[in-house]
């Protein structure tokens, strides 16, 4: 992970993410390096690969920003290959057509989810 916020206990690095406003206001579990590196390797992907821009700031979403996300939100391993094919298919419309979502969806069912 490139960027660490260090703390003394888990209680601590809550309240840093929350007054630097890396989090809605709900729960989250702390993204350590050690469950960030867990859901990399649940992807099978290298985290530094770029899946595609990404609203609301359109930066670049990568493998391990997206664990990192899915890290806070509770993700567990097993949900990551899906999580991270959802998002690719989020960064393909950035500024497109909501109906486009919408065909991009079915696409990826009926594909059984296989983009990559």
């Amino acid at each position: 992970m490139p960027d660490f916020l260090e703390a003394e206990t888990e209680e601590l690095a809550l309240e840093k993410l929350h007054e630097m406003g890396c989090t809605d206001g709900l729960p989250v579990v702390i993204p350590s390096q050690e469950r960030v590196e867990r859901l990399i390797l649940a992807t099978g992907l290298d985290g530094d690969m770029v899946l595609g821009e990404m609203g609301p700031g359109m930066g670049m979403a990568t493998i391990e920003k997206v664990c990192v996300a899915a890290v806070m939100a509770g993700c567990l391993p097993d949900y990551m290959p899906i999580v991270i094919k959802l998002v690719f298919v989020f960064s393909c419309i950035v500024d497109r057509p909501p109906h486009n979502f919408f065909l991009l969806l079915v696409h990826v069912y009926h594909q059984k989810l296989s983009i990559f």
